[in-house]
């Protein structure tokens, strides 16, 4: 029986989409289609994006059977051992994992997850994450588009499930998607991902010619794929390259000198057929090979939710509790937006918040029946702006606004003595007036000039380095600080 179904890929400079036939293993192309666009953040107003996949689903009727992707720069994928726990307390571990992502500071995050492999000891589990506000855009996008899809999935599962239905890969194998601004490598055994990793450098660094980041490019890629071959015990047999882009650039050549593994264009076989003459002339030129992850995402429409490749990152939603806040500073203000709504406060928030916090309260919410029907995004929109109104209300939090000039210029202070290469991941005050500061640093040294730094500062009495402890794989030292201010010091 034949199955049709689509795949809608959003790199980050194109739409691609692939309409897809199957029936016994075999794959048949019903149209294939790329229409470039420059603003992710805006996509949803896009009429000219609009109008041409609307004219396309209009023509190509394949129900729901739709998978979208998101671009690599606007999701966050990892792996993680963990013992045999129930789902609640495992998106209690990736919640407390998040807190860790600078870019997820005071946002609203969607993610989903899947367990890899499992054994009576422990699970491997895969999850990726996104802002609410990028998964927002895109049903937006959908509804627009007057599309429903079945859910949003990071595009390492679709390119996985490329090689597995174009290649019969059985062996374990990586797949490295270059994209414009960022590139990914997906590690797979038994057609499982065990491993991810992102570098911010695309194929712009090869359009520009810029020798240094390419060098540094490959040279991310070959110590990625050493660490995975060697501390993972994957034994790679080969590597498989996309591009989301259908000029011509010499990555094959640079990735040829210096990986150690036959590098294997992902094109489109010579055995899957075309229904359209047209679209078979479209690919000449590059194989197909930008067509990668929609066609992934096309054979991929069809599985259920607990196939280890549909990770899907609008399943659930962790909503930051507004008590958390008390702990949670971005160094002098925390920006509470949520689509173009937002709000300034700073997070120490007296008592007479808390008790108004009832319908604020839930971390972990469902969004699954948001992709089923894109039109109760903007019912999600609508209730999160009026939480947030309601807080902007309260004349306790106006008071104690007016109340913190003294503050804001001790976090500006702390935040202008920050040595070259430290980031703040947490930042919180005490009733005491003591500061704790979390971050992280490339070298032990950094760390003791941030604290050498402090000492000197105008507002602070003194500051005490506790911990500083060193990543086992990105070789990255966090550490922590307790800051004590002039006139409270303990």
């Amino acid at each position: 029986m034949k199955e049709r179904s689509a795949g809608i890929s959003i790199s980050e400079n194109a739409i691609r989409i692939a309409i897809i036939e199957q029936e016994d293993g075999l794959i048949t192309i019903d149209k294939i289609e790329e229409i470039p666009y420059e603003d992710f953040d805006s996509l949803k107003t896009n009429k000219e994006v609009i109008g041409r996949v609307r004219k396309i689903f209009r023509k190509e009727k394949v129900g729901s059977h739709i998978l979208v992707s998101i671009p690599d720069d606007k999701v966050v994928t990892r792996t993680k051992n963990i013992p045999p726990i129930k789902k609640t307390k495992v998106l209690q571990l990736i919640q407390t994992e998040i807190k860790d992502y600078a870019i997820f500071s005071g946002e609203n995050v969607t993610l989903g997850f899947v367990t890899s492999k499992k054994d009576a000891d422990s699970s491997l589990i895969v999850w990726g994450a996104t802002k609410e506000s990028n998964i927002l855009n895109i049903l937006s996008f959908l509804r627009n588009c007057r599309i429903k899809a079945k859910s949003i999935v990071p595009s390492n599962f679709a390119l996985a499930k490329a090689v597995s239905a174009l290649y019969k890969e059985e062996s374990p194998y990586c797949v490295i998607n270059l994209d414009r601004d960022t590139t990914s490598l997906t590690f797979v055994e038994s057609g499982r991902v065990v491993f991810t990793y992102t570098q911010d450098i695309g194929f712009r660094a090869f359009s520009e010619n810029d020798i240094g980041m390419k060098n540094t490019w490959v040279g991310n890629i070959l110590t990625t794929i050493t660490y995975a071959s060697r501390t993972l015990n994957l034994n790679i047999k080969e590597v498989f390259l996309a591009l989301n882009t259908s000029n011509t650039v010499d990555v094959l050549q640079i990735l040829a000198e210096r990986i150690p593994y036959p590098i294997v264009m992902l094109n489109i076989p010579e055995d899957v057929k075309f229904k359209d003459g047209e679209d078979y002339i479209k690919i000449q030129s590059s194989g197909g090979n930008e067509f990668a992850a929609s066609i992934g995402f096309s054979t991929l429409a069809f599985s259920k939710k607990d196939d280890p490749l549909f990770p899907a990152i609008n399943e659930h939603l962790l909503r930051e509790r507004y008590s958390d806040r008390l702990k949670v500073l971005t160094i002098t203000l925390v920006l509470l937006a949520v689509n173009a709504a937002a709000i300034i406060t700073y997070p120490v928030i007296n008592n007479s918040l808390k008790s108004s916090q009832v319908n604020l309260k839930n971390v972990e919410k469902s969004i699954g029946e948001i992709s089923a029907s894109s039109e109760d995004a903007d019912k999600l929109s609508k209730d999160l702006q009026e939480a947030l109104d309601l807080l902007a209300k309260f004349s306790d939090t106006r008071k104690m606004l007016a109340n913190r000039v003294e503050l804001s210029r001790v976090l500006q202070e702390i935040s202008l003595n920050r040595p070259t290469g430290v980031s703040f991941l947490d930042v919180s005050i005490a009733e005491d007036g003591k500061i704790e500061v979390r971050g992280s640093a490339p070298t032990i040294a950094t760390v003791l000039d941030f604290e050498k730094n402090l000492a000197s500062a105008t507002y602070v009495e003194k500051a005490s380095i506790g911990t500083i402890t060193r990543g086992d794989t990105s070789g990255v030292f966090t550490f922590d600080v307790q800051i004590f201010l002039k006139g409270i010091a303990k």
